[in-house]
């Protein structure tokens, strides 16, 4: 309960309690999740046959990794094992309501699944109904998500309804749901009486400012909201008035995060209602005494629409990709055994990169003799580490690298040709033992996830790189990364690296990421050490990082 809250879409992982074995190919994958995930196939009823089977085991994978579509029936049979299910998929598949009924059949006394998404399928008042009675009484879910589905407020009434009884449900995000004030005012009464939801969406519904009167009365006495997104609904300066009188009159308010872009409310009013979330978040951080900005600069509110826009953009294009990629099921199975085809020639790769460096060692050590009597016993078992390196932007991995070169200097070796695919290696000092650390660049492609769980195997240590300038490449470490990193390996070791320290302000901007939200992610997510690398400080800062790492995986050794 103490934990800041994450970011929306954030749910947790599941916690496999299968022996921890070597993925090797995208079959290992679907082993794994058909033994940790459900329960074993023949639990299921009514499937027999072979092709039943086979069936069942696409679903599973659907569940997980959505990749293709499956009838509704089938998904539901799935669910119905009640085992544990931390996120389910089911956005762009069109099921409309009869097919959304099969889910909320499952879903009523469900206790495995705890979120689910089912955007962008054909979804109306009908089916809305059937959702929200089969949750109504639903212990486990924690968060529902319907964004693009023509609901209306008839159906938007029902949802309120149940949030009135169902004590358990965090997130609800209803973007571009085509419902108006009346069911606005219907979610807003039920905030009255709900303290469980932390997290309500409703960017692109013109809920207008009656609809936000209603929603100002609801904030001055729910105490449970933390993150709410009104962007682009139709908002003015009498329901920006409202909200800002519901947050000033509730003192237990717990808002944190409130998005009220692309509306037309005056920008004192704006100015006001964020410093009152600002100070939540300084309140909840117990960080300094939160002296806030005189005002939001127009500058940083032009950046930030523009960073809402390019997220806008690459959801588009990301359900875009879904969309196409639905149905092709032969074309899938190809490219998997491609991407098998490739993770193993960057394995020989990598070999060949390590035997090399071996070679050139031992010519030096003929050669010049002398200090490079310490390279010796190099070739010892556990000397030698294999850490990846993870994050939003090329960029910024590749300012790592190129640091890490600059440190190591002559004894570095590099391979592939490709920045994102750069093979790094390099010998490293530390407590005057000589010890070899291999860096593996990895694209940060959606497409390539497949190929990143095959080299989270081979690595002992990951590092997830962020640029302290871009607040969105920090969220997405909890939102992509750390997900992608448990999914496969609990107890792999987690390393966080902000770059670009040296362009942060000395008052970092709302855009910027100070160094006390970087050391409180890095403990919320247990990671082994935070460091901030500095251009300016150059290797100084940088040696740090890299002793750190050093030891860290001579500890996981022992």
């Amino acid at each position: 309960p103490d934990s800041p809250l994450p970011p929306p879409g954030i749910f947790p992982v599941f916690t496999s309690q299968h022996p921890r074995q070597p993925i090797d190919s995208p079959t290992t994958i679907v082993s794994l999740i058909m033994t940790s995930v459900v329960a074993p196939i023949t639990n299921l009823q009514d499937l027999v046959s072979e092709e039943e089977r086979i069936a069942a085991r696409n679903a599973v994978l659907h569940l997980s990794k959505k990749v293709g579509q499956h009838h509704p029936r089938l998904i539901a049979k799935v669910l119905a094992g009640n085992q544990p299910h931390p996120f389910v998929k089911l956005d762009g598949n069109d099921y409309g309501d009869e097919g959304v009924r099969y889910i909320a059949t499952a879903l009523k006394g469900n206790t495995g699944v705890q979120g689910i998404d089912l955007s962008s399928n054909k979804i109306t008042n009908l089916g809305a109904k059937k959702l929200a009675e089969s949750i109504e009484d639903n212990k486990a879910l924690l968060s529902l998500r319907l964004e693009d589905n023509p609901i209306q407020d008839e159906g938007v009434q029902a949802i309120a309804d149940t949030l009135r009884k169902n004590s358990t449900l965090t997130s609800l995000h209803l973007t571009s749901c085509p419902f108006t004030t009346i069911g606005v005012r219907a979610l807003a009464s039920a905030l009255e009486e709900n303290n469980s939801l932390q997290v309500l969406i409703l960017s692109g519904v013109p809920c207008g400012d009656d609809g936000a009167v209603g929603l100002g009365r609801s904030l001055a006495t729910n105490t449970s909201l933390r993150v709410i997104s009104l962007y682009d609904c139709k908002i003015g300066d009498k329901g920006g008035n409202a909200i800002l009188a519901g947050l000033k009159r509730n003192k237990e308010s717990q808002v944190m995060n409130i998005n009220l872009r692309r509306n037309e409310i005056a920008q004192d009013i704006v100015t006001q209602i964020y410093e009152i979330a600002k100070g939540k978040r300084t309140v909840y951080k117990s960080s300094q005494d939160g002296a806030g900005e005189k005002g939001m600069d127009p500058e940083v509110v032009r950046i930030l629409d523009e960073r809402e826009k390019a997220l806008r953009e690459r959801e588009e294009a990301l359900l875009k990709m879904q969309q196409e990629l639905s149905g092709k099921t032969v074309e899938l199975q190809t490219k998997e055994k491609e991407m098998e085809k490739e993770a193993k020639e960057r394995e020989k790769e990598l070999e060949k990169n390590r035997k090399k460096l071996d070679k050139e060692a031992k010519e030096r050590e003929r050669g010049e003799g002398g200090s490079w009597s310490l390279f010796k016993h190099r070739a010892k078992v556990g000397d030698e580490y294999v850490c990846m390196v993870v994050g939003d932007n090329l960029a910024d991995k590749n300012q790592f690298l190129g640091l890490f070169t600059s440190m190591v200097g002559q004894h570095t070796s590099t391979g592939a040709e490709r920045s994102a695919d750069r093979v790094v290696s390099g010998q490293v000092k530390v407590d005057s033992k000589i010890s070899v650390l291999t860096l593996m660049n990895t694209s940060g492609d959606d497409k390539n996830s497949r190929i990143r769980s095959l080299q989270y195997e081979q690595a002992q240590l990951v590092v997830i790189v962020f640029s302290l300038t871009d607040i969105v490449s920090f969220e997405d470490v909890e939102f992509q990364w750390l997900s992608e990193i448990r999914f496969v390996n609990q107890k792999l070791p987690i390393m966080l690296v902000g770059v670009n320290a040296h362009l942060r302000a000395a008052v970092p901007s709302p855009t910027e990421v100070s160094t006390d939200m970087g050391s409180a992610l890095a403990t919320r997510i247990g990671a082994a050490g935070y460091f901030e690398v500095s251009n300016v400080e150059g290797i100084a800062s940088y040696q740090k990082a890299i002793e750190s790492m050093v030891k860290e995986l001579k500890k996981k050794k022992k």
